[in-house]
This record gives structure tokens, sequence and C-alpha cells, in this order.
């Protein structure tokens, strides 16, 4: 049996064809940071810096009535992408809540990150883009960590990067049972202590904020994750002049908050402002200056780690 072939006609010229392939246009993913700040005129410039360079392209800066030049800084940054809100300690709680909700929900981004000015967010490979695209969580919880501090000062360097990483030496094991501890032993430094860790959330899934945002009450069922290949070095303590208006600071807080704070919220606010009032404060901070001995003993109990340790093999 013979079969016939169909002769094959012409091939279509691509450049002659009336049809048009469109590429699908890729979104560039927007990520924005919420910072609250209380004289910070330290590290505010350098933490902004820090979060533009990692990819947040978007800020919303609550600033509780800086008096040390920090809303000078922020001033200067004002922008359509770079939004202020001036608040006071004065303000109730309920105001706080209202303004910075209204302006997250103004805010036109695919993550948000909340913040304080003293954390400095690592990601593993240098960028939050490949880590906020790389996840199908709508909220991520992110570890914080304590940078140790030496006869020379914090473990951080100004310029953070990758390749610096290894540099940045954090706690990242605290005292057992830590509170309790610290009231047996007050020589404890209290940098010991590993921090509550902070989110990075999808907007939309943001139904309402909580005081300290380190959690939302979401808008409706969410996913949540732990982040991976990405932490904060959190500078609590770096000179005692900053810790000083730290604690001024705090004395204005439960001036007006007393109330709403409670025993069991910021305690260890509590614990600095009576150690304030007893003139141990100074004490308090150079028990948070570890000798170059004491924390090569901490290194090698795995008690002190390096931001590269801890991401190492992570980065997407």
């Amino acid at each position: 049996m013979v079969k016939f072939l169909r002769k094959p006609g012409p091939v279509p010229n691509p450049a002659r064809s009336s049809m048009v392939v469109r590429i699908p246009e890729i979104k560039a993913m927007k990520i924005a940071a919420h910072i609250g700040v209380k004289d910070e005129a330290e590290l505010i410039e350098r933490c902004i810096g820090h979060l533009r360079r990692i990819g947040v392209s978007q800020f919303i800066v609550c600033d509780m009535g800086s008096t040390d030049g920090t809303a000078g800084i922020l001033e200067r940054q004002r922008s359509d992408d770079f939004h202020i809100i001036m608040l006071s300690n004065r303000e109730a709680d309920a105001e706080w809540l209202r303004r910075n909700e209204t302006a997250i929900r103004d805010i036109d981004a695919d993550w948000l990150l909340f913040l304080d000015a003293d954390e400095f967010p690592l990601p593993a490979a240098g960028s939050l883009h490949g880590i906020l695209a790389g996840t199908a969580a709508d909220l991520l919880s992110v570890p914080r960590y304590n940078v140790a501090i030496g006869p020379n000062g914090p473990y951080l360097p100004t310029e953070l990067g990758p390749e610096r990483y290894g540099e940045v030496e954090l706690i990242v094991e605290a005292v057992a049972d830590f509170r309790r501890s610290l009231a047996k032993d007050p020589d404890i430094p209290w940098i010991r202590a590993v921090p509550a860790p902070k989110i990075a959330v999808r907007p939309k899934a943001i139904g309402r904020l909580l005081q300290g945002v380190h959690d939302i009450v979401p808008a409706g069922p969410i996913t949540r994750a732990p982040a991976q290949g990405l932490l904060i070095a959190h500078l609590a303590l770096s000179t005692p002049e900053r810790f000083r208006r730290k604690i001024d600071n705090i004395r204005e807080f439960f001036a007006h908050h007393d109330a709403y704070a409670g025993p069991d919220i910021a305690w260890h606010w509590r614990r600095w402002a009576g150690l304030a009032d007893r003139g141990e404060i100074d004490g308090e901070f150079a028990r948070s200056v570890f000798s170059v001995q004491f924390l090569d003993a901490l290194r090698r109990d795995g008690i002190v780690r390096s931001a590269a340790e801890m991401l190492r093999g992570a980065a997407p």
C-alpha cells in the first residue's frame, strides 16, 4: 500500500506573521519596612541605608517624639516612598495603632518587615528578594539575636554585606529560664538573652497590629513559617550614652503607659528603671561588655556564633 504524504507547506516567517507573541510582564517585588524609633540619631541613617541595600524600597517610620536629632534626619528622607508618623508617648495606645494601621493600609508593597532602628536584617545572599519570593507563606518569623559587645565596641561592622557576616558576633543561646535566672543572679549580663523574633508579612494578611509588632491579628486564615536564610542582628546596647537615653525614654513610657504595660510586658525595662533608681545602670552596661577571654569561652561553647555560621548554606 502506498501512503501519500501531504506536501509540507512553507514554514511561517515570524517576522512576517501577523501574530504577536506577548511575554507576560513580571512584576518587580516591592518590599517595605515599618521602623519604630525613639532617639536613635546614632543609628537611624545606618539602619535605613542598610535596608535600602538589601532591597527595601518603601518605608513607614514611626518616631515616638525623638529629641536627639532623629526627627531632622528622618525629615530629610521624606518622600512618596518614605512616610513619617510623628507621635509621642503621651498618645493613647489606641492612637498609635490607628495611625500605624492607616499608614500600612495605604502602602503598595508585597512584603512588610517590622523592625526597630537598632535591628539589622541579614539575608544570606545579601538581598531580601530571593528569600521572600521563595516562600508561599503569608508571615515569616525572623529570629533575632543580640550583638555581642567587646572592649572595642559591638561586633557589628558599619557596612553589612555577606562578605562581612563573619565579623558579626551574635549571642545565639540564652541562659536557661532567663528571667528567673536573672532574678537569682543579678550579675548575669542582660545581653545574654535571646530576644523574641520579629516578623515579615504580606500587608494584605494584616487585620490589626499588636503593640510591639512581634505578631499581628490576621485578616483571615494565613500560613506562617520560620524565615529561611534570614536573621536579625539586634544592636540593643552600643554605648553608655545611648543606654542612658534608653533609660530616660523608658521612664517616659511608663509615666504614661504603666497600666497598659503591666508587670510582664517589657519586664526588663522595669528592671533597668529600678537599677537606674539605685544608681546601678552603668554597672549593668559594663556587665554586657565581654572581655576577649570571656568571648572566646562563649564561642567555644557555641553560645556566641557569627552571622556567617548561622546562615551558612542558607543562601537561596
